[in-house]
């Protein structure tokens, strides 16, 4: 959204299509699209029955327990999104982040869906069993 608002912004603002986006924002999109990709994949058909507890609980925890990975990466979201904002309106212009901070962002989007693998496959294993344990005690009084 916001590579789409501030090509649009600066884009509006000169008259200039060209030349405004950088090699930086598009590895910036793909470590996005990938991650976003990647955690749709791993929650494919595990989240029905869920019951939300509120976006903000959603995003940062898993069983009611913060998660740092997950704050982690909404944290640097949200650093790189101001610094966007920020260099689009202030300089019209679009960031050319460091290489560093690009590399950051992919290791904390790793680490994000790594654990987000393994949540939901404790998670498919505790339905298993509950199921299995539902079973077996269902026939005997």
């Amino acid at each position: 959204f916001l590579v789409i608002a501030g090509y649009v912004f600066i884009a509006m603002s000169f008259d200039l299509y060209y030349g405004l986006l950088s090699n930086e924002i598009l590895w910036l999109l793909g470590i996005s699209g990938a991650t976003g990709l990647g955690s749709v994949l791993i929650t494919a058909g595990t989240a029905e029955g869920r019951t939300s507890r509120g976006f903000v609980r959603d995003v940062l925890s898993v069983d009611g327990a913060p998660q740092l990975q997950r704050i982690q990466a909404i944290a640097w979201t949200l650093i790189l999104g101001a610094l966007f904002v920020w260099t689009a309106a202030r300089d019209f212009r679009l960031p050319a982040f460091d290489p560093t901070l690009l590399l950051l962002m992919g290791l904390v989007s790793g680490l994000y869906l790594g654990f987000k693998a393994q949540e939901e496959a404790k998670g498919e294993a505790a339905k298993g069993d509950a199921a299995k344990n539902g079973s077996k005690s269902g026939g005997t009084p």
